[in-house]
């Protein structure tokens, strides 16, 4: 465009598609304070009815969405010749791949909230608790052993992790700093305590779960 344009037209149409972009950014702070305002007006409502038991939790953990059964039969159909044993490593490798790209990672708001799996697929985000339960229902959907670790950081920050278990190995996995699939496998010790995140590595596992089992270190 710009060789279609003088200097000066192309600096004054840049500087038109700046103030239409700063009016949009305005626009959207706007709503996301009007958004503020409405969860601080319904913050106990909203925090009473979306408590979660231990058994809550784990019910979390299953692949009891339709969004996400079209999800593991697109994996499933990708791989030639599918066998769920023999193909399990490559398809859960497929849906850490698929499930990091397709969701964005958002930090958590400030008031107990929790979205199902359907909404995190339709609406294309997820806070990172959330993203980490989807990747592990996922695995789970395919008959992997695979749960969610709440890990505390050496910043004391949490960070929710996936732990896989195949035969013979572990992979830990971060659904929401996307990595090469093998980075971390191996023994459970050993990759737990190669994991870090912003130069900051795991202090201790404070709790881990699935459909099956809930369990605090």
């Amino acid at each position: 465009m710009q060789e279609e344009m003088s200097n000066e037209d192309y600096l004054r149409w840049l500087e038109e598609r700046i103030e239409k972009l700063k009016k949009k950014i305005e626009e959207y702070y706007g709503k996301i304070r009007l958004y503020e305002a409405v969860v601080d007006r319904y913050r106990e409502y909203i925090e009473e009815n979306e408590a979660q038991t231990i058994q809550d939790l784990k019910k979390r953990v299953s692949p009891d969405s339709e969004k996400l059964k079209e999800l593991l039969d697109e994996i499933s159909s990708s791989i030639p010749s599918y066998d769920p044993e023999r193909d399990l490593e490559k398809a859960c490798s497929l849906l850490y791949d698929s499930i990091s790209e397709r969701i964005m990672s958002v930090p958590s708001i400030d008031v107990n909230f929790w979205m199902d799996k359907d909404e995190m697929l339709e609406k294309g985000f997820a806070d990172y608790e959330d993203k980490a339960i989807l990747l592990c229902s996922a695995f789970r959907g395919l008959g992997a052993d695979a749960r969610v670790l709440i890990c505390s950081m050496e910043d004391g920050s949490d960070r929710p992790l996936v732990l896989l278990a195949l035969p013979s190995k572990y992979v830990l996995l971060d659904p929401n700093r996307k990595h090469d699939f093998h980075q971390y496998t191996g023994a459970r010790q050993e990759i737990l305590s190669r994991y870090e995140h912003e130069g900051k590595k795991i202090s201790k596992v404070v709790y881990e779960f699935n459909d099956i089992e809930y369990k605090e270190d």
